[in-house]
C-alpha cells in the first residue's frame, strides 16, 4: 500500500501495517517519460508525507498526554520523596555542625532554596493535577488522590522547612543540573559515535549513480550534523553556565565540554573528508564516464576506419563519396576537441586539487589521449590516402580521356586518305590543322606527365602505376606524333606524286600530241606542204629532245620519291617505267616519220624534177616535132641553130636527167614507200625523153640537109634571133607571185644562164669563126660583118647581164617570200600562241589553277625559247635581206634607181616591226597570263582556306552540343572536353588570323579581286565569330551547370546529412535512469557540436546559391526552391533538436525527480518506523516500567526527528516545485499533485 492510500486508513491500521508495511518500490522505468508517472509519485510521496504528519501528530498529542500524566505522576512522587526528605533534613539538625557549616550552610541554603524554587513546582503540580483532573483524565481519581496526599505532605514539609527548604533546594537544582548536563553530554557523544560509525559506513561507490546517491546520503549526514549544531550550542551553553556560576563540577564540566567540542570538531571534519572522497569518487566516476564516451566514440571511428582501411575508391566519384565521409569524421572529430580538452582541463583540475587516484587519472588520460592521437593519425594517414586517391583518379581520369582523345586521333591519324588523291592539298591544310591540333593539345599531356611526376615525387602509394600510365600515355601520344608525321609526309609525298603524276600526265598529254603527230600518215601534197611538215615534224623532234631532259628530270623525281621511301613506290616506279618507255617509244616513230617526210621530200623532189622535165620536155617537144625546116637559109641556118641550141639544151638537160634519174634509183634502192610511182614516172620520163632525143636527132639530121643552103645566110639572124628571144624570155615573166613561181623563174634563169653559156662557147664562137673567116677573106662587108658579130657579143654580154640582175632579183625575191612565209609561219605561230596565252580560263580550284599554271609554265619554259628562236631567225633573215637590199643598191650605177622589188626595206621592215610587236604582245600576254595565272592561285588558294576554314568552323561548331551535363562528373568531364576543344580551336584563330591577313595582304596586291576576297573573308569572319560566341556562351553555361550541380550536390548531400542527423536525433534509446539520460543529453550535445560544425558549409552553401540567384543564373528558380528547402530542413534540425533537448532535458529531470522520490520515499520508509512504533502505547497505562527519562529519551529522539524534518523542508520543497515543473512543462498543471503538495508543505511548516 503506497502513501496515496495511507492517507485513508485508521491509526490502528498504520500501526498493524508496521514500518514497511505499504511502501510502493520505484516506478517501473517505462513510465519514467511519462507525466502521469511523476504526477503519481509526487501524489504517493505528498500522501505518505501527509499520513506522516498525522501519524506524527496524533502521536506527539498521546506523548504528550503520556508524559504530562508521567510528569505529574513522577513529580508527585518526588514532591512526595522530596517532601519526606526535605522532612528529613528538615528535622535533621546536622547542619547545626560546626564542622560541616559550609557545607551545612550550603546545603541549608540549597534546601531552602530548593523550597522556595519548589513552591511554584508544587503549585504547578497542584495545576496540573487540577488540569489533569479538569481534562477528565483517564487516571483522575488518582490524580485527586495524590494531589489530595500531595497537599497534606506539602502541609507537612512546610513546617519542616524553614531556612532549609531554601538551601535544599539549591542543592537540588545544582545536582539537576549536573545531571542534565552529563546526559546530554552522554547522547551527543553517543549520537558523535554512531554519526561517525554512519559516515565512515558509506563505501565509495562503484559507478556514478552510486556516486551521485553516497553523495546525497552524505548530505542527509550533513543535515542532521547541522541538526544537532543548536542542541551542541545548548549543551555547550548550559555547561558554560555551570562553569561560569561555580558549579562544584565545572572541571568535569570543562572537560567534558572540551571533549565534547573535540569530538564535534573531528565528525565535522570527518564529514568533510568523506565528503571530498565522495566528491573525488563522483568526479572520478565522470572522468571515467566522459574517458569512456570518448574511448567509445574513438572506436566507432576506429572500427569505420578499419572497415574502410584497404577502400580508397575505384573511381573519382567514390573516392569523392569516401573523401567528403572521410571529412565527415573529421569534422566531427574536430567538433570532438572541445570536449577531448574539456577532458584534459577535468583530468588536469582532478590532478592538482589531489585527487585520491591521480596516477590513475593521468594513465587513464593518456590512454585516452592516446587512443585519440592514434585515431587523429590514422585520419591523417586516411586523408593523405584518400588525398592521393584523389589525385590518383583525376589523374587516371585526365589519363584516360588523353588515351581516348589520343585513340581518337591516332584513328584519323593511320587512316590512308592519302591514297585517295582526290582534294589532296585540302587535305594537306587539315593535316596541318591537325598537326597544329596535336601541337596545341601537347601542353595537356605535359600537363599530365608533370602530375604524374609531381605525384611521383611525393611518393604516392601507385607511383608504379602512375609511371605506367604516363609511360603508355607518352606512347600513344608519341604514336599520335609519328602517326600525324607518318601521315603528314605520306600527304607531302601524294601531293609531290600528284605534282609528279600531273607534270606526267603534260608529257603524256604532250606524247599523246607528238605520238598523233607521229601517228599522222600525211606526207604532204608538194613540195612546200612536205617542207612544212618536215620542218614541223623537225619542231617535234626538237620538241622530243627538249622533252628528253623533262623526261630524266621525272624519271629521277619519280627515283627521289622511290628513295625517300614512297608509299606508292611500285607504282611511281611504275608510271616512270611507263614514261621512260613511252617517251623513248618516240625515237623510233619520230625517225620513221623522218624518213617518211624525208622520202616523201625526197619524191617530192623527185615529181618535181621530173614535172620541170616534163613540163621543159613538153615545152621543147614541139620544136623536136616541127616539120619546119626553113624556106631560106636563114631560116634553114637558123632552124638549124635552134635546133642545135636544142641539141645543146638537150645535153644540157641530160647532167639533170640523169641526177633525177641517180634520185630515182636511190628512191627505189632506198625501197621508197612509192616505188612503182617513181619507177612509172622515171620509165615515163625516159620515154619521153628517149622520144625526144630521137625526134631531135631526126630534126637535127633534116636541119644538117637544110643548113648547108642557108647557113650561110642566117646564122648571124639565128644568133640575133636568140640572143633576142631570150632577152625577151629574161626581161619578161616578172619575179615570181610567190615563192614556188619565183624558185621556177629561178631554175628558168638558171637554165637560160646555162644555155647563154653554151651559146657563147658555140654559136657565138662559131660566129665569131665564121667572121674571122670573113675577116680573113677581106670581105667586102667586113666592117658590117664585124659590127654585127660585135652587137651579137653586145646582145650577149646585155643578156648575160640581164641573166645576173635577173637571177639576183629572183634570189633576193625568193629570200624574199622565204623570209615572208618565214616571217608569216612566226605569226601565225605567235597568234596561235598567243591565242593559248590568253586564255582567260583561270581554273575552277586550287589543283586546277595549279595544274593551268604548270601547264603555262611548261607552255611557257617551251614556247619562249622556240618563239624567241623564231623571232631571231626572221630577224636575222630579214636584216640579211636588208643587208642584201642595200649591197644590190650600192652596186647599181644608179644609187638612185628603185630595187626591183619595189618597197621590199619597208615590207621587211613592217613585217619585222609586226612581228616584233606581236612577239612583244605575246610576251606581255604570257607575263600577264602568268600574274593571272599566279594571282588566281592566290585567290583560289585563299578561298579554298577560307572555305576549309569555314569548313573547320562549321565542324568545329557541330561539336558544339546542347549537353551540360546531369551531374557534376559529367558538367566537369563536358567542361575538360570543352576546355580541349578551347585548346583546338587556338589552332583555328591563327589559322583565320593568317587568312585575314593573307586577305588584306592579296586585296592590296589584287584589287580587281579585293571584293570576292574580302566576301570570303567576312564569310569566314562571321563564322569564326558566330563560333567564338557560341564557344564563349558554352563556356559561360557549362560554368554554370558545373556550379549548379556542386550547389545541388551539396544541398542534396547536406540534406541527406541533416536526415541522418534528423534520424539519429530521433532515436528512441532507451532512458531507465539519470546516467542513461545525462548520457543521451551529452550525445544530444554531441550532435549540436556535429550540427554547428555544419554552420559554416550551410552557410557557404547558402551565399553560393544566393549568389547564383542574385546573378541571375539559368536555374535559378530551381536554387531559389533548393534554397529554401536547405533553409527549412536546417530550420527543423536546429528546431527538432532544440525540442529534443526540451525532450531529453524534461527526461532527465524525471529521472533526477524518480531517484529523489526513491530516496524520499527511501526516507521516509526508514523514519516510518521509528513514528510508527508502538513505544509510547505503554505510557498511558498503569505499569512504571517506564520513565520519565524513557519519554524524555523519546521525546528527544523525537525532537531530533522533527529537526531532520525541517532539515528535509527545503528538500520536500525543492522536490513539490520540480514536481510542478515537471508536470507544467508536459502537461496541464496537475491540480492535485500541487494541492497536495501544498498540503504537505503547509503541515510541514
Amino acid at each position: 500500500m503506497d502513501l496515496r492510500s495511507r492517507s485513508t486508513v485508521s491509526m490502528a491500521s498504520l500501526h498493524s501495517e508496521g514500518p514497511g508495511g505499504g511502501a510502493s518500490g520505484p516506478s517501473d522505468a517505462s513510465e519514467v517519460n511519462s507525466a502521469e508517472h511523476v504526477r503519481g509519485s509526487r501524489h504517493d510521496v505528498l500522501d505518505r508525507w501527509k499520513a506522516l504528519q498525522e501519524v506524527a501528530n496524533d502521536r506527539r498529542q498521546r506523548l504528550e498526554e503520556s508524559r504530562k500524566l508521567q510528569v505529574f505522576k513522577r513529580d508527585v512522587r518526588q514532591e512526595l520523596v522530596w517532601i519526606e526528605d526535605k522532612m528529613n533534613f528538615a528535622k535533621d539538625d546536622s547542619y547545626l555542625d560546626p564542622t560541616n557549616l559550609p557545607t551545612k550552610q550550603q546545603k541549608q541554603s540549597a534546601f531552602e532554596a530548593e523550597i522556595a524554587a519548589h513552591v511554584a513546582e508544587h503549585e504547578a503540580l497542584a495545576r496540573v493535577g487540577q488540569e489533569l483532573v479538569s481534562s477528565k483524565h483517564v487516571a483522575s481519581a488518582d490524580i485527586a488522590s495524590e494531589l489530595e496526599g500531595l497537599g497534606e505532605a506539602w502541609l507537612a514539609l512546610k513546617e519542616q522547612t524553614s531556612e532549609r527548604s531554601r538551601k535544599l533546594e539549591e542543592a537540588v537544582r545544582l545536582a539537576d543540573a549536573l545531571r542534565n548536563f552529563q546526559n546530554r553530554t552522554h547522547d551527543l557523544m553517543s549520537w558523535l559515535r554512531h554519526c561517525n560509525e554512519e559516515i565512515a559506513s558509506i563505501e565509495l561507490a562503484k559507478n556514478i549513480t552510486s556516486a551521485e546517491a553516497a553523495l546525497e546520503t552524505h548530505q542527509e549526514q550533513k543535515g542532521e550534523i547541522d541538526a544537532r549544531q543548536n542542541v551542541f550550542e545548548e549543551v555547550l551553553s548550559f555547561g558554560e553556565g555551570l562553569v561560569s556560576s561555580g558549579h562544584y563540577a565545572s572541571e568535569e564540566v570543562q572537560q567534558s565540554m572540551s571533549l565534547l567540542q573535540t569530538e564535534r570538531t573531528k565528525i565535522s571534519e570527518a564529514w568533510l573528508e568523506r565528503k571530498n572522497e565522495h566528491t573525488q569518487c563522483y568526479e572520478l566516476h565522470l572522468f571515467e564516464r566522459d574517458a569512456q564516451a570518448s574511448d567509445n566514440w574513438t572506436t566507432t571511428r576506429q572500427g569505420f576506419l578499419d572497415n574502410s582501411e584497404h577502400d580508397l575508391g575505384d573511381s573519382l566519384d567514390h573516392a569523392e563519396a569516401l573523401m567528403k565521409k572521410h571529412e565527415d569524421i573529421e569534422t566531427s572529430l574536430a567538433a570532438q576537441e572541445e570536449k577531448e580538452k574539456a577532458l584534459q582541463d577535468y583530468a588536469d583540475r582532478l590532478v592538482k586539487s589531489g585527487h585520491y587516484d591521480a596516477d590513475g587519472i593521468v594513465a587513464r588520460l593518456e590512454l585516452v589521449l592516446e587512443r585519440r592521437a592514434k585515431l587523429k593519425e590514422r585520419c591523417e594517414k586516411r586523408r593523405h590516402l584518400l588525398e592521393q586517391s584523389l589525385q590518383l583518379q583525376r589523374f587516371n581520369r585526365d589519363v584516360v580521356e588523353a588515351d581516348v582523345w589520343c585513340a581518337e586521333k591516332t584513328q584519323i591519324a593511320t587512316d590512308e586518305s592519302y591514297r585517295d588523291p582526290t582534294n589532296l592539298q585540302s587535305k594537306v591544310q587539315k593535316q596541318q590543322a591537325f598537326d597544329a591540333e596535336i601541337l596545341a593539345n601537347r601542353s595537356q599531356i605535359e600537363a599530365v606527365s608533370a602530375t604524374a611526376l609531381q605525384l611521383s615525387n611525393a611518393g604516392h602509394y601507385a607511383a608504379e602505376h602512375i609511371a605506367e600510365s604516363v609511360e603508355q600515355l607518352s606512347d600513344s601520344y608519341d604514336t599520335l606524333c609519328d602517326a600525324s608525321k607518318v601521315k603528314g609526309q605520306r600527304l607531302e609525298e601524294a601531293l609531290k606524286q600528284q605534282q609528279w603524276l600531273r607534270a606526267i600526265d603534260d608529257v603524256v598529254g604532250w606524247m599523246e600530241t607528238v605520238e598523233t603527230a607521229l601517228a599522222s600518215e600525211e606526207q604532204g601534197k608538194d613540195l612546200p606542204s612536205v617542207n612544212s611538215l618536215l620542218k614541223r615534224h623537225q619542231l617535234t623532234e626538237a620538241s622530243i629532245t627538249q622533252y628528253r631532259e623533262r623526261v630524266e628530270n621525272l624519271v629521277t623525281e619519280g627515283r627521289d620519291l622511290i628513295d625517300g621511301g614512297h608509299f606508292d613506290s611500285e607504282g611511281i616506279a611504275e608510271s616512270s617505267e611507263t614514261l621512260r618507255e613511252r617517251y623513248d617509244a618516240l625515237a623510233s616513230p619520230a625517225s620513221s616519220r623522218r624518213d617518211m617526210l624525208e622520202a616523201s621530200q625526197r619524191l617530192q623532189l623527185f615529181l618535181r624534177d621530173i614535172t620541170d622535165i616534163d613540163i621543159w620536155l613538153g615545152e621543147h617537144e614541139p620544136r623536136a616535132f616541127s616539120e619546119d625546116y626553113g624556106a631560106d637559109l636563114s631560116r634553114v641556118q637558123s632552124l638549124q641553130k635552134q635546133h642545135e641550141a636544142f641539141s645543146l639544151e638537150l645535153t644540157g638537160h641530160e647532167t639533170q636527167i640523169s641526177s633525177v634519174g641517180d634520185m630515182a634509183q636511190d628512191l627505189v634502192d632506198g625501197r621508197h614507200y612509192a616505188t612503182e610511182q617513181i619507177i612509172e614516172r622515171w620509165e615515163t620520163l625516159q620515154q619521153n625523153w628517149e622520144k625526144l632525143k630521137e625526134a631531135s636527132e631526126r630534126r637535127a639530121d633534116k636541119l644538117d640537109q637544110a643548113l648547108q643552103s642557108q647557113r650561110y645566110y642566117v646564122d648571124a639572124a639565128d644568133a640575133e634571133t636568140w640572143a633576142e628571144l631570150k632577152r625577151v624570155f629574161v626581161a619578161g615573166g616578172g619575179l615570181g607571185k610567190d615563192e614556188d613561181a619565183t624558185e621556177q623563174l629561178l631554175k628558168s634563169t638558171a637554165s637560160t644562164e646555162s644555155d647563154l653559156d653554151v651559146f657563147r662557147q658555140d654559136s657565138l664562137t662559131q660566129l665569131q669563126g665564121q667572121v674571122n673567116a670573113i675577116v680573113a677573106r677581106n670581105h667586102f662587108d667586113v666592117v658590117a660583118v664585124e659590127s654585127r658579130q660585135e652587137e651579137i657579143k653586145r646582145q650577149c654580154s646585155d643578156l648575160q647581164l640581164l641573166l645576173k640582175t635577173k637571177h639576183r632579183d629572183l634570189s633576193f625575191a625568193l629570200e624574199l617570200h622565204r623570209f615572208l612565209r618565214q616571217a608569216n609561219t612566226a605569226e601565225q605561230w605567235i597568234s596561235e600562241k598567243a591565242a593559248i596565252a590568253s586564255s582567260e580560263d583561270l581554273g575552277r580550284d586550287v589543283e586546277h589553277v595549279q595544274h593551268l599554271r604548270e601547264h603555262f609554265d611548261t607552255f611557257a619554259q617551251s614556247m619562249i625559247p622556240l618563239g624567241a628562236d623564231k623571232l631571231q631567225a626572221v630577224m636575222e633573215a630579214g636584216k640579211e635581206l636588208l643587208a642584201a637590199e642595200q649591197r644590190d643598191q650600192e652596186s647599181q650605177a644608179d644609187p638612185e634607181s628603185e630595187h626591183p622589188v619595189l618597197g621590199a626595206s619597208d615590207q621587211i621592215n613592217t613585217t619585222q616591226d609586226s612581228l616584233r610587236e606581236s612577239w612583244l604582245q605575246f610576251q606581255e600576254t604570257v607575263s600577264e597570263r602568268r600574274a593571272q595565272l599566279a594571282a588566281a592561285e592566290q585567290i583560289h588558294i585563299f578561298a579554298r582556306d577560307a572555305a576549309e576554314a569555314r569548313a573547320w568552323i562549321s565542324e568545329k561548331d557541330a561539336q558544339l552540343t546542347d549537353d551540360y551535363g546531369k551531374d557534376v562528373g559529367s558538367a566537369e568531364n563536358l567542361q575538360r572536353q570543352h576546355e580541349a576543344f578551347e585548346r583546338d580551336l587556338e589552332a583555328v584563330q591563327t589559322r583565320v588570323e593568317d587568312l585575314t591577313a593573307s586577305a588584306e595582304r592579296l586585296a592590296g596586291t589584287y584589287p580587281d579581286y579585293a571584293s570576292v576576297i574580302d566576301e570570303q573573308q567576312s564569310a569566314m569572319a562571321i563564322s569564326w565569330e558566330e563560333l567564338n560566341s557560341r564557344t564563349l556562351q558554352r563556356r559561360e553555361r557549362l560554368s554554370d551547370s558545373l556550379e549548379l550541380y556542386h550547389f545541388l550536390s551539396d544541398v542534396v548531400g547536406l540534406i541527406s546529412w541533416m536526415e541522418d542527423m534528423m534520424n539519429l536525433l530521433s532515436s528512441n534509446e532507451t532512458i531507465h535512469d539519470v546516467a542513461s539520460a545525462e548520457a543521451s543529453l551529452q550525445l544530444h550535445d554531441d550532435h549540436r557540436r556535429a550540427i554547428e560544425a555544419r554552420e559554416d558549409t550551410v552557410i557557404k552553401v547558402t551565399e553560393f546559391g544566393q549568389g547564383l540567384v542574385d546573378r541571375g543564373h539559368f536555374a535559378c528558380e530551381q536554387v531559389q526552391d533548393r534554397l529554401e528547402n536547405l533553409h527549412s530542413a536546417w530550420e527543423e534540425i536546429h528546431q527538432f533538436w532544440q525540442e529534443r533537448k526540451i525532450s531529453l532535458d524534461w527526461a532527465l529531470e524525471a529521472q533526477q525527480f524518480d531517484r529523489e522520490a526513491e530516496r524520499l520515499e527511501s526516507w521516509l520508509s526508514l523514519h516510518e518506523s521509528r513514528v510508527d512504533s508502538d513505544d509510547i502505547i505503554a505510557l498511558g497505562s498503569n505499569t512504571t516500567s517506564q520513565t520519565v527519562d524513557d519519554v524524555e529519551t523519546l521525546l528527544k529522539q523525537h525532537g531530533d526527528l522533527e529537526k531532520m524534518l525541517q532539515v528535509q523542508e527545503e528538500r520536500l520543497h525543492n522536490f513539490d516545485q520540480h514536481a510542478q515543473h515537471l508536470a507544467s512543462g508536459q502537461t496541464v498543471a496537475l491540480d492535485g499533485e500541487a494541492q497536495a503538495g501544498a498540503a504537505i508543505t503547509n503541515t510541514a511548516s
